[in-house]
């Protein structure tokens, strides 16, 4: 499609944002707004991934404690986390390095900030 061509349509598309929203919804994304089935399934795809997410870092307590449970806990969340984002990268435009190491760094940002609100409030892992 030429430039021009291009332009002109993004133009129409993006001066209505419904009509923009669902565009992007049905042709980049796949997904069909008004079909409540896939709002389920994404719900339940999200229950399981956020739940097997929540238990990755848990399963060394189960077997060990003190500081071993703490850098098991600590490896294993950093190396899903990157796998996670090497995992979207594969699927976008951004490449894996780039993502892998945003979702690692924010892994990061976000259980160092819950490191530091148990330390407040006086929690131990021990």
């Amino acid at each position: 499609m030429p430039a021009v061509d291009a332009d002109t349509v993004a133009r129409i598309l993006m001066s209505n944002p419904a009509v923009a929203l669902d565009t992007h919804a049905r042709l980049e994304l796949g997904v069909d707004p008004d079909d409540a089935r896939s709002s389920r399934q994404a719900a339940v795809v999200s229950f399981f991934s956020f739940s097997l997410g929540a238990v990755l870092p848990l399963l060394p307590w189960f077997f060990t404690s003190g500081a071993t449970a703490v850098v098991l806990s600590v490896a294993i969340g950093a190396i899903a986390a990157f796998a996670l984002g090497a995992a979207i990268g594969s699927f976008s435009a951004q490449g894996v390095w780039r993502t892998a190491s945003r979702q690692l760094a924010a892994a990061a940002v976000a259980a160092s900030v819950t490191y530091a609100v148990g330390r407040l409030i006086g929690t131990r892992s021990s």
